[in-house]
């Protein structure tokens, strides 16, 4: 007897092939084909017909690995379809932290390293292999936990030696099965690394067959400049790329997106393997101190936020703000405030839902002021979501045959608001991009977020369904699946998701949560 019979679907089985219709079986966690015409018993069954079945969907950009402890069961990512998150992006991660990180003060260290960090990619696991969540997780080596554990956040290049003993960490995270490295190189302490650096490092990568994924160094002005390093890098490593959250920011870079695209393909002619990510919004969504000139992060948090506190502290943000005194994206230059929505602040819960803008008009302050004034008071303990992009170039991305789909959510749970990708990415590039746009077959919208995605980061037995794979898969409705959360609102449900099975276990049914967490950490070596 099965545990559980999909009959009268229409089968995609993440290769891009077309769908056929096809039952399928679910037994002992593995998915099976029933021989025969007749129907074997199960103990579920269920009725597909004019539903499609689908491997459950892979998230190739996900920050889960800092959620997980706070929303375990991950049902913001199940009622998507979204069965296996791959974390540790943009340059961060649990693990390696050492105990001895030579930060300034322990304000700033905990702004940087929570009590759920590990000395070691093996006791990161460890842990990991004890707890329950909802999704399985893999976990990339994030370059920030192993520069800030030699250098803490002073802006000058490593050491040899220190690059030696950086060398040793990334080995050891190899070894006990991290995919590669990810950097975040807009963020500090990364920002501060040197190409050399990064080369160096990834030649680590490059001998275990690992992957470098890569927040560029710019999205904005300099995002030509910042994704030919990443395709420099990866070439002189001699390590396969994935760029995440592919995208051009602000409105005088929207036209550089057909240069970077040509820039992707003549890399792949030359023999490298670069591949993207990307989530169908037009909106961003960080930390906010990754708004400030990165030298100001170098001096730490207390002394920040104190000085922003202070008109000498305004009067250098503005100058930097207004002359560019520095290589960084400067987001409030380029966006304004009133394109800055505050989701999470941990003491000014005024601003929180509101636009920088009006927080400014709220306070009688300038929109200088009003950064400086919410940087200082909450200590730069603050997230927000950013209006930076154009829908159009994302129907160009899309379409490149070297772009996956990710959320980059990071909704942890709590009272703040977050940005609608933690909710309803798939729903949304399904219903809006595949079937309403067009812009792929609903096959090879299917393949992007599942076998794709299982073969590029090399998870094994799941991306497709195939005779003894995990049965990991999402049942869905391809004439009515859209996303309903908004920036306002994220909460709201999405329609057309209808079962989800991690494992073999029914986690959605109907749209409604059931079961107990059951997902696995996974990791390169599985």
């Amino acid at each position: 007897m099965l545990d559980i019979l999909i009959k009268n679907g229409t089968v995609y089985d993440g290769s891009g092939s077309e769908g056929v219709r096809k039952n399928v079986g679910v037994l002992d966690g593995k998915i099976v084909f029933p021989a025969g015409e007749e129907l074997p018993e199960a103990k579920k069954v269920i009725d597909a017909e004019g539903l499609a079945v689908a491997p459950g969907f892979i998230d190739a950009h996900s920050h889960s690995d800092g959620q997980i402890y706070t929303e375990p069961s991950r049902m913001s990512k199940l009622l998507q379809g979204n069965t296996t998150e791959i974390a540790g992006q943009c340059g961060s991660s649990r693990m390696p932290w050492l105990p001895d990180a030579p930060f300034d003060s322990e304000e700033t260290k905990d702004l940087f390293v929570s009590s759920h960090d590990y000395p070691s990619y093996a006791a990161y696991k460890a842990d990991m292999r004890k707890r329950k969540f909802g999704t399985n997780q893999m976990c990339f080596t994030g370059h920030r936990s192993i520069r800030a554990s030699m250098l803490g956040m002073q802006l000058r290049p490593a050491t040899a030696t220190e690059l030696d003993r950086m060398k040793g960490l990334l080995a050891e995270c190899m070894e006990e099965g991290s995919p590669g490295m990810s950097t975040g190189l807009v963020y500090a302490p990364s920002c501060y690394s040197t190409e050399e650096e990064l080369v160096e490092l990834l030649k680590v990568v490059a001998r275990y067959g690992g992957i470098y994924t890569t927040h560029i160094r710019g999205e904005g002005d300099t995002v030509l400049e910042a994704l030919e390093e990443a395709i420099r890098i990866g070439e002189k490593a001699g390590v396969s790329v994935n760029i995440s959250h592919f995208k051009a920011m602000f409105p005088q870079n929207f036209h550089k997106v057909d240069r970077m695209l040509e820039l992707v393909d003549e890399a792949n002619r030359r023999g490298n393997s670069v591949t993207m990510d990307a989530y169908p919004y037009t909106a961003t969504s960080a930390g906010t101190k990754s708004a400030l000139p990165p030298s100001f992060l170098s001096m730490g948090i207390p002394a920040l936020a104190e000085w922003l506190g202070t008109k000498e502290g305004v009067d250098a943000l503005r100058k930097a703000v207004t002359e560019q005194t520095e290589v960084w994206e400067n987001p409030i230059k380029n966006i304004g405030a009133k394109n800055f929505l505050i989701t999470d602040a941990a003491v000014t819960k005024e601003a929180v839902g509101r636009r920088v803008s009006e927080y400014a008009a709220m306070k009688g302050l300038d929109e200088v002021e009003a950064f400086a004034d919410l940087f200082s008071k909450n200590r730069c303990r603050m997230t927000d979501i950013r209006f930076t992009m154009l829908e159009e170039n994302l129907e160009k991305i899309y379409r490149h045959p070297c772009c996956m789909v990710g959320t980059d959510g990071m909704y942890a749970g709590g009272n703040g608001l977050a940005h609608p990708r933690s909710f309803a990415t798939f729903p949304r590039y399904l219903g809006r991009f595949i079937r309403e746009k067009k812009v792929l077959s609903l096959a090879e919208g299917i393949r992007r977020m599942t076998g794709m995605t299982a073969e590029r980061y090399h998870v094994k037995d799941r991306g497709f369904i195939r005779e003894g794979y995990a049965a990991d898969l999402t049942i869905f409705d391809p004439e009515t699946v859209i996303d309903g959360a908004t920036y306002e609102n994220p909460f709201l449900p999405n329609k057309g998701i209808l079962y989800v099975t991690v494992g073999g276990e029914l986690r959605v049914e109907n749209g409604t949560p059931v079961g107990e967490d059951c997902g696995a950490f996974l990791t390169w070596r599985d």
